[in-house]
């Protein structure tokens, strides 16, 4: 007769969910053929959670997406004014590239913005206000 193995499962903990008759018999047949538990195990531990987004990056995403909507105004007014035939004026033009200059500020506003936001954090995780490694 064989020896009888040890129990090397490091899984000890338990978490007791319940389910109805159908749904445990849902689950079993999509686990099949591996054990529901390894198969629940499994499908929690890779679910990928969603992280929350720190207000200085909502704030990022936000005016990026001002900005491009008005890109989008900018390039539809002159394809359209192109498509027409018509010639662009200096006038359309100057607005363009004053609304580029002004985008072009604003990202590197936000790039700071974000350098900045990144100091405080590690700040704040230090402890302190020196930088270590």
């Amino acid at each position: 007769m064989g020896k009888r193995k040890k129990n090397t499962d490091p899984h000890t903990e338990l978490v007791g969910v319940r389910f109805t008759p159908a749904q445990r018999k849902a689950l079993e047949e999509q686990a099949r053929p591996v054990p529901l538990s390894t198969y629940l195990r499994q499908l929690l531990i890779k679910r990928s959670r969603p992280q929350s987004v720190p207000a200085i990056n909502l704030e990022t995403y936000q005016e990026i997406q001002k900005m491009s909507v008005i890109l989008m105004q900018i390039n539809q007014a002159f394809s359209t004014a192109i498509q027409q035939g018509q010639i662009l004026e200096t006038k359309n033009i100057q607005e363009w590239l004053t609304a580029l200059q002004d985008i072009k500020g604003e990202l590197k506003r936000i790039g700071m913005s974000a350098i900045t936001a990144d100091l405080e954090a590690v700040e704040q995780e230090s402890g302190s206000d020196e930088f270590t490694l």
